[in-house]
């Protein structure tokens, strides 16, 4: 049975670049998140050498990922001949019930984001702009483990792709444990308080979204208004007084996360664990 470590340096050197999760979440665990994804083996062994059961974040270009609307390997497939995808790796999810599956790709694509189409819902990612998914090995917060379900190589994203985003990128977000939405809305905190002056009103805008969705899903211990409190500090620091009403464009994007209401909570399992390696000692999740 493989390590953590040696799953992500497998993906290194199939051409994707990589870094680390938090354990059994897909919230990133360096400081500045997907923008350090490398296939710098040293780099890799020393972010693994930190902590054996990180997760890998990972993307070799661009990644289609279809939360739903298949059922089956034979279902991927034939709805990717309908996008005109070509056949590549592809890596089923952890989440389950259901069939969840990555298609990986090298090459890039000017638009990102979730998509809806023939039946089907999910999200492209692009390397890009610092959007990834998780690796084969990866554990989701259910338990279940992500895996490589056909091993090829990575083909090129085609340009003739029939695939195209159809919402904001801060509209969609799959079921979540209570503890993997508590880790991202640290990291969101923490990217709105760090943003630079081209990105601040986004990041703003993404943190207080979520904060509403999760208040209203009742993961955080916080009340509305320590939240929001919160929310505040950690945003204003970034822009000059007068520059523009930060609590008007705040509530704003609260209002528009309360309106699309509570995310779905799936219960994380109790029965994974790694040892000291890193390894999975769970065989009944595989």
């Amino acid at each position: 049975m493989s390590t953590l470590l040696e799953h992500a340096l497998d993906a290194a050197r199939r051409g994707l670049k990589v870094f680390p999760c938090h354990p059994r979440l897909k919230t990133p665990a360096t400081t500045s998140g997907a923008k350090e994804m490398t296939s710098d083996e040293l780099q890799i062994r020393k972010w693994w050498a930190q902590n054996p059961a990180f997760n890998i974040g990972c993307n070799a270009g661009v990644i289609v990922d279809v939360d739903s609307g298949v059922d089956s390997l034979e279902q991927a497939q034939n709805i990717a001949k309908i996008w005109s995808l070509p056949s590549t790796l592809l890596v089923r999810t952890g989440r389950r019930p259901g069939f969840g599956v990555q298609f990986h790709f090298t090459g890039d694509v000017n638009s990102q984001g979730p998509f809806q189409a023939n039946g089907c819902s999910g999200e492209i990612r692009v390397l890009s702009r610092n959007y990834y998914g998780m690796w084969a090995g990866s554990v989701h917060p259910s338990g279940n483990v992500y895996e490589i379900i056909v091993d090829l190589p990575i083909a090129q994203y085609p340009p003739a792709s029939r695939l195209a985003p159809t919402q904001s990128k801060n509209e969609d977000h799959g079921p979540m444990t209570i503890e993997e939405m508590r880790s991202k809305m640290a990291w969101l905190f923490r990217q709105a308080s760090q943003a630079a002056v081209g990105n601040r009103n986004d990041s703003a805008h993404r943190a207080t979204y979520f904060a509403a969705r999760g208040f209203v899903t009742g993961a955080f211990e916080q009340t509305e208004g320590e939240i929001k409190k919160a929310l505040f500090d950690a945003v204003s620091a970034n822009y000059a007084p007068g520059d523009r009403d930060i609590r008007k464009m705040l509530a704003g994007s609260w209002q528009r996360g309360i309106s699309h209401g509570p995310f779905q909570i799936v219960e994380a399992a109790e029965d994974f664990v790694t040892d000291s390696k890193g390894v999975l000692q769970a065989p009944e999740v595989l």
